[in-house]
């Protein structure tokens, strides 16, 4: 039982530093509002009750003219950062050519991840 746990614990632990395809597939995905608003920052008040209180989190994500993703910052309740998305795209705007995460995290610190994206002649990634 013991080992059980202790391998469940270490995949669960490894995840959280192993590639998602999830954000790979929808990281050129643009904001999801109409199209014909001019929108150019959205920000987003987020408030979770547990039993040790509340925590509200704010989110403030920069959009470009296609509504992509330019960039996510997001503070905690205390107006702290916890994490920053920066994302560079080709001169139209509309495929991300890389993007850096950074997050400050009370006990694992700080941490960077940076992606490139590379297209082939169909624009596919």
């Amino acid at each position: 039982m013991k080992v059980n746990c202790s391998l469940v614990f270490v995949f669960l632990f490894l995840q959280g530093f192993s590639q998602n395809i999830y954000k790979t597939l929808l990281h050129d995905k643009g904001a999801d509002i109409l199209n014909d608003k001019q929108v150019s920052e959205i920000t987003t008040l987020i408030t979770s009750y547990t039993e040790e209180g509340t925590e509200t989190v704010k989110d403030i994500t920069t959009l470009n003219d296609h509504h992509k993703i330019v960039s996510c910052i997001i503070y905690d309740d205390k107006d702290s950062l916890k994490s920053k998305l920066i994302r560079s795209f080709d001169e139209t705007g509309l495929r991300s050519l890389s993007a850096k995460r950074e997050t400050w995290n009370k006990m694992l610190g700080y941490s960077s991840e940076t992606s490139k994206y590379q297209y082939d002649q169909k624009g596919i990634l």
